[in-house]
């Protein structure tokens, strides 16, 4: 009698640990989230969109660029474009600060060199027809910030530096119809597009120091309008 009661509870706890096996295997398993697969909105955009006023949003927002992407990368990365003493300098560096004028100039030339196939880089856009037939203009501006910034500190501050000057984000600057000529009424209408991108680099000599490098680039493009 007594071992077929140990055989009992043997055979018993054989079965409670396939049913628990059973379980685990079943139908019932929680399946992994799929949104997991789904690729986030790039932060970069979400942080410069999220810096416009409404009235600016209505001129133009800003999308992610794989080919800005990889411009940017390269030239950001380029130590004789942006040498480790610019990158210690931004990142000791309180505010955002535009690459042009004789600041970064190399770095900046090196992303328009590139960004300006087929296109015309200018600084502002007119009321008037450009002199390239019509063709779609660019705006292109390289910033640096401090790498001691997080990353949506660091581009609220380059929203905020690109917006003066003469690319306040207004219809004056980004006027909606287009002369064909000073002379004549307005002919042409005229779209914008934003493309943003950003990247962290580190210094050679002092890898404590870091600075973000950011590109904006607007695109101005123009179809002829009902009245020409």
């Amino acid at each position: 009698m007594k071992l077929k009661k140990i055989a009992s509870l043997a055979l018993a706890g054989i079965m409670a640990v396939s049913m628990l096996a059973g379980c685990k295997d079943g139908t019932n398993q929680e399946e992994p989230s799929s949104s997991s697969q789904v690729p986030a909105t790039t932060n970069v955009v979400t942080y410069a969109n999220d810096a416009l006023s409404s009235a600016e949003k209505g001129v133009f927002t800003f999308k992610s660029s794989s080919e800005l992407d990889t411009i940017l990368q390269a030239a950001a990365n380029d130590k004789t474009k942006f040498t480790s003493q610019e990158i210690n300098a931004s990142y000791d560096t309180a505010a955002a600060a535009w690459c042009g004028n004789g600041k970064n100039e190399d770095l900046a030339d090196a992303v328009k060199g590139k960004v300006q196939d087929n296109a015309i880089v200018v600084g502002k856009f007119g009321g008037t027809l450009a002199a390239n037939g019509g063709k779609d203009q660019k705006i292109v501006r390289v910033f640096t910030a401090s790498g001691a910034l997080d990353e949506k500190t660091a581009i609220k501050q380059v929203i905020a530096e690109f917006k003066n000057g003469d690319t306040v984000i207004n219809k004056t600057n980004y006027p909606e119809a287009i002369k064909k000529d000073a002379n004549t009424a307005a002919t042409y209408d005229a779209e914008y597009a934003g493309e943003i991108s950003a990247v962290k680099v580190t210094s050679n000599d002092n890898t404590a120091k870091t600075s973000w490098v950011v590109a904006i680039v607007i695109t101005q493009s123009v179809t002829e309008a009902a009245n020409v």
